[in-house]
C-alpha cells in the first residue's frame, strides 16, 4: 500500500515479525507477574498466561475478517488504520496506567 516493490513488503513483514516475537513472550511473563503481585490467591499466574494466550489467539483469528469487511465498506487503507488506532490507544493506556512500585 505504501511500498510498491516486493523487497519493501518482505522487509516490512520481517520487521513486524521481529517486533511481535519480542513482545509476545514479554506479555506472557508480565501477565504472570502482575497476577502474582496484585491478585494473589484469586487467579493463578498460569491462568493469567492462559487468558492472555486465548485473547491473543482470538485476535489473531478475528482481525483478518474484520479488516476484510471494513475494507469492503471503506477502503483498505482506512481499514488498516483501525488496528493501528487500537495499538496507539493501548500504548497510551499503558503509559497512563499507574505503576506499582511497591516491590516485595
Amino acid at each position: 500500500m505504501l511500498i510498491d516493490n516486493l523487497f519493501g513488503v518482505f522487509f516490512g513483514w520481517f520487521c513486524l515479525g521481529l517486533g511481535v516475537s519480542a513482545v509476545i513472550p514479554l506479555l506472557m511473563s508480565l501477565a504472570g507477574d502482575i497476577v502474582s503481585e496484585r491478585y494473589e490467591g484469586t487467579i493463578a499466574p498460569s491462568e493469567a498466561v492462559a487468558m492472555v494466550a486465548g485473547i491473543s489467539y482470538l485476535a489473531f483469528l478475528a482481525a483478518p475478517p474484520v479488516i476484510g469487511f471494513l475494507s469492503d465498506a471503506i477502503t483498505l487503507r482506512l481499514a488498516i488504520l483501525v488496528p493501528a488506532a487500537l495499538a496507539i490507544m493501548m500504548a497510551v493506556g499503558a503509559l497512563l496506567a499507574p505503576l506499582n512500585t511497591n516491590k516485595k
